[in-house]
């Protein structure tokens, strides 16, 4: 099957194989088939899903990414495929020998080690490991744990921490049955029962293990909110204006940090001329 945006949005544990013709997915069908018939008999891989993409024009290349030059005694040369586990990818050639340690590794689950302090934080963190136990176990229909997926990376995320945190000290002082969360998806991969997240922030709603998890399409602080209030009808107004209150402080934070960065340069110009 080709791979798709809705595919890569929504899926884990992918292996592509990228293609530079179609004439390649019929001639090379074969070796494709070999592979993938090799990799579904290791126990360890058996959450792999298999697609293909055929380059198109205006494509940007492909890594070559690393494995054998050639086929060997065969004429045709290496497959290439990139794998994907998380946020992570990596690129690889198959020739005649598949190298199943090096793609096990990649697909072996990412999980950071937590300090007590972090577990245990206002916004507590969680990780691969402690997801089951954290989210899906600790939340319920009526308490329901809000997750926040983010980046160290992501300025976005960076400008809400202090917002998220606000909110969930308020809904805790006004004993509102929400709990929030934190996971790091650049040091952890998606746990099981996690939706998919390719964008940062993204916020998904748990109400237990046997209920499916909402990712929200609310991201930006008035949409957030806005959510919240629905989710929970029975917010006081006074809850609503501090909330109110609290989203308006991000575009407040983010201009005073646009200014510190201009102010920066202006700074740093001005040290390059005293120092001519």
């Amino acid at each position: 099957m080709q791979i798709s945006e809705e595919v890569f949005d929504t899926s884990d544990n992918l292996f592509v194989f990228f293609l530079d013709r179609s004439e390649d997915l019929l001639e090379r069908k074969q070796d494709i088939q070999s592979i993938i018939r090799t990799l579904m008999r290791e126990e360890s891989l058996h959450r792999l899903t298999f697609y293909y993409n055929v380059r198109k024009e205006g494509d940007p290349p492909v890594p070559d990414g690393s494995g054998p030059d050639d086929q060997g005694s065969s004429s045709a040369p290496p497959l290439r495929c990139v794998m994907y586990k998380g946020q992570r990818k990596t690129v690889i050639r198959v020739g005649a020998e598949v190298p199943i340690p090096k793609i096990v590794e990649f697909f072996s689950a990412l999980s950071e080690q937590l300090s007590e302090a972090l577990r245990k934080a206002e916004v507590a963190r969680v990780s691969g490991q402690t997801f089951k136990q954290e989210v899906l176990t600790a939340s319920s229909p009526s308490a329901p744990v809000l997750l926040q997926m983010y980046e160290d990376t992501c300025f976005l995320c960076f400008l809400m921490r202090p917002f998220v945190n606000s909110l969930a000290r308020l809904f805790a002082t006004h004993k509102v049955p929400l709990q929030f969360k934190r996971l790091n998806i650049e040091k952890n991969d998606f746990p099981d029962n996690c939706p998919v997240a390719r964008g940062t922030p993204t916020f998904v709603l748990f109400r237990g293990e046997g209920t499916p998890a909402s990712k929200l399409e609310e991201f930006k602080p008035k949409d957030l909110v806005e959510r919240l209030v629905k989710e929970f009808p029975g917010l006081s107004d006074e809850v609503f204006q501090q909330m109110d209150e609290l989203q308006g402080l991000v575009s407040r934070r983010f201009q005073l940090f646009t200014q510190l960065v201009m102010w920066t340069i202006e700074i740093q110009k001005l040290e390059a001329l005293l120092a001519t």
